[in-house]
Parts: structure tokens; C-alpha cells; sequence
């Protein structure tokens, strides 16, 4: 008996027990619930580790009255990645939060006609790197090589710096020629007025932003620059591009530079900065034709670049200026064509000589700012039937058309 009365003890205490232990565990629902919690808590943390990335649909224009971002730090980008796929080396602020378009206060130094005041390279060099420093959201600083002991370096301008969304890339050079240096201030100087247009909320800017990826170069040959001279070691930089006969290895490190930064890149646009004559050109400098499709099509928009920028020369460069085999622009086209990223190569003579007095650079910029506006967003679907990137081509775009004076720019002699 007493057995029997103790097993039966040992039995209600273990089912006591039971009872007790599965009140306490939480139900099912309650497991997912706190493991749901968790997973926010830790996306959260991962986000607010994050440093003022773009919202990552780049599609979404927003306001164009304000192109600031409020302050949401839990966007898509990732900024343990100092580069996106392809680059060679952006540099990435990560501690941005909130409103970092710092571009009020942007300033450009004008050059003087006397010695030496032009900006150095390396005054360059450290401005671009100010602007991606105040402005992480909409623009990167990179180097793609070196020449001569210096780095080659770019300005990186679009949503798509912290987006990685794939977009038609557009690639803008000055100072192939290091004593043209008005091509330089021209593109630092209408760089820095389509930033400050973006800032003011302007609505192309906000649209080239967003659908376009821009590499500004305005200084491709730093030693030619800094020194003034528009041959390096005795080469003619814009005539040694790979041409038929040519020999490979005669080429300035600033040239292999350029064109490793465009096999990287695959550009579907390029526009190179030379001076002087107001001119808009397009391949071929050698003596070749292009088939007629393509001819009328660069025809077309070099005519809309000449409304923009008030540049009456306009025309295929053996005919308008004179023949040059082993420049840049017939380089890009072919070798795009060759790869199928379709890459429109034009070039612009900008100003009436090489090196203006300063009241000369001002309107110059005027010029030259709705001009690569209208090209940034018509060149890199010129010449492509497929719509690279799968972005739709905005065809319908027309240029602001020039509103200043005409100017008489002088023909340049062949150097």
C-alpha cells in the first residue's frame, strides 16, 4: 500500500511539473513575434551604421524643388564598399547623416592671363576631393592610375555613386593638350554650375543625377598642364591612340591611363575639351567616313550642342578642322562599337584662343553648361538601337538654346 501511494505521489509531482514548464514557454506565435523584433532591431542597427547612402530606386526623381535628402540614413548602399563594381578606387565619406549637399558656397577660381596663375593639378586635385568630401551622396573622388609620378584622377557625379543601379556612364576630359588650358577651366567651371543647379533644385539636373553616371577628368595630362606644354617626352598625346600602323608602345602613361579608365568604365559618351575656334566635332579626324546612319545621327546633336552653346563649326573633324589620326575621338567610337556599349565620341574647341584673358572664361562656361547638360542626356543613346542598360532614351529632349552674343572665333592652324 504504502508503495502504491508513493508512485502515485512520484506521478502527480513529474505532472505538476509538466504543467509548470509549459506554462511558462512561449507560444508559438510569440517565438515568431520576438524573432521578427530581432531581425528589425538588427536591420536597424545595420542601417544606422550606414553613411547618408541614396535611396537605392534611383528611378524615383522626388521633388525637384528640393534636392536635399531629409536625413534617412536606412537606405540600401553599403559603405564597406569603396567602390562600385568597375571603379578603380572611390573615395567614400562614412560619416555622412542627413542633408550633405554642402554646395551653397561652391566656388570656382578663375584663371588670369598672367604666369603661373592658372590652378596647379594638385589645387585641382584637392578640390575635387573637397566637393565628394562635403557632397558623398551625389559625387565620388577616384584615381585610375598615375603618370609620371601623379595620380590620374576623376570627379564621379550621380545618384548612382551609392546606388550601384547600372546607368549610362558619360565621361567628360580636359588638357589632352596641357598648354589648352582653357578646356580645363571650362569644364571645372560648368561642373560646378550643374551642382549648384542640382542644389537648387533644378529639374534636369535632378534628372541627369538620376539617370546618368558622369565622370568629369579635366585634367587627363597632368604634366603637359602643370608644365604648359602640349607634347609629353616629344609625343603629341591626342595622336597616340591606337591607330593602323601605329606602334603600341609610344604612348604617355596619361594616354594608357584614359584608355584603361574607358575599357573599365565602358563609357557610352565621351566629350573631350580642346582650345580654340567655337567648334563641335565628331569622328572621324582620320581620313574615313562613317557609315551614314551614325554621320546624320552625330550631325543631329552636334547641331543641337552648336543652338545650346552659340559654337557655329560644326562637322566631322578631318573636314572642319583638319585631318588628325591617333586622336581620342575616333578611338572611343571605334572601340565602343567594337565592345556594343555604342559610345557617342564628340569633341568641343571651346574659346577664341588658348589661354584668355580671365573676362574671357565666365561666358565661356555660360557657353558651355547647357551643352553638356543636352549632351549628358542625348549622347550615351545615340548611337545604340538596343537601349543600353535598358534605359529608355529621352529623345524628346531639345536644347536651351544660346541667348548671348555671337562671338568671332579665330580658325586655329594646325600644330
Amino acid at each position: 500500500m504504502i508503495n502504491s501511494s508513493f508512485v502515485l505521489l512520484k506521478y502527480l509531482v513529474l505532472l505538476f511539473l509538466i504543467i509548470m514548464i509549459d506554462g511558462c514557454r512561449p507560444s508559438p506565435s510569440q517565438n515568431r513575434g520576438a524573432r521578427y523584433i530581432t531581425t528589425i532591431d538588427q536591420d536597424r542597427n545595420a542601417k544606422n551604421q550606414r553613411s547618408g547612402d541614396i535611396d537605392g530606386d534611383t528611378g524615383d526623381t522626388g521633388s525637384t524643388g528640393d534636392s536635399r535628402d531629409t536625413g534617412d540614413t536606412g537606405d540600401t548602399g553599403d559603405t564597406g564598399d569603396t567602390g562600385d563594381t568597375g571603379d578603380t578606387g572611390d573615395s567614400r565619406d562614412s560619416g555622412d547623416s542627413g542633408d550633405n549637399n554642402n554646395l551653397d558656397n561652391l566656388k570656382f577660381k578663375l584663371p588670369t592671363h598672367k604666369e603661373d596663375s592658372y590652378l596647379s593639378s594638385n589645387e585641382i586635385r584637392n578640390q575635387l576631393k573637397k566637393i565628394a568630401a562635403d557632397n558623398p551622396k551625389i559625387s565620388a573622388y577616384g584615381n585610375y592610375g598615375e603618370s609620371t609620378g601623379e595620380d590620374l584622377f576623376y570627379l564621379r557625379i550621380s545618384q548612382a555613386v551609392f546606388s550601384n543601379k547600372k546607368l549610362p556612364k558619360v565621361m567628360i576630359t580636359a588638357s589632352t593638350h596641357g598648354d589648352e588650358r582653357l578646356g580645363v577651366s571650362t569644364v571645372l567651371g560648368t561642373m560646378m554650375r550643374m551642382l549648384k543647379l542640382y542644389n537648387d533644385g533644378d529639374a534636369k539636373m535632378k534628372e541627369i543625377l538620376t539617370d546618368r553616371d558622369i565622370y568629369f577628368v579635366p585634367v587627363a595630362c597632368p604634366k603637359g598642364y602643370d608644365s604648359s606644354l602640349r607634347r609629353i617626352d616629344n609625343i603629341d598625346p591626342n595622336r597616340a591612340f591606337p591607330y593602323e600602323g601605329r606602334d603600341e608602345n609610344v604612348r604617355p602613361g596619361c594616354i594608357k591611363g584614359i584608355m584603361e579608365l574607358f575599357y573599365e568604365q565602358q563609357f557610352n559618351a565621351t566629350l573631350d575639351y580642346h582650345n580654340y575656334g567655337g567648334m563641335v566635332m565628331y569622328p572621324y579626324g582620320a581620313d574615313k567616313n562613317l557609315p551614314f546612319s551614325a554621320g546624320s545621327l552625330y550631325e543631329q546633336l552636334a547641331q543641337e550642342m552648336g543652338d545650346a552653346s552659340g559654337y557655329k563649326r560644326i562637322g566631322p573633324i578631318s573636314t572642319t578642322i583638319y585631318e588628325a589620326w591617333g586622336g581620342s575621338v575616333d578611338w572611343f567610337h571605334d572601340e565602343g562599337a567594337k565592345a556594343g556599349w555604342n559610345t557617342c565620341a564628340m569633341i568641343i574647341e571651346a574659346g577664341s584662343s588658348k589661354n584668355p584673358d580671365v573676362s574671357a572664361i565666365p561666358p565661356e562656361i555660360d557657353r558651355n553648361v547647357n551643352l553638356v547638360i543636352h549632351f549628358s542626356l542625348k549622347a550615351p543613346m545615340l548611337l545604340s538601337s538596343t537601349q543600353p542598360l535598358n534605359y529608355v532614351a529621352k529623345s524628346h529632349y531639345s536644347p536651351t538654346l544660346w541667348q548671348g552674343e555671337d562671338a568671332d572665333y579665330p580658325m586655329p592652324f594646325e600644330e
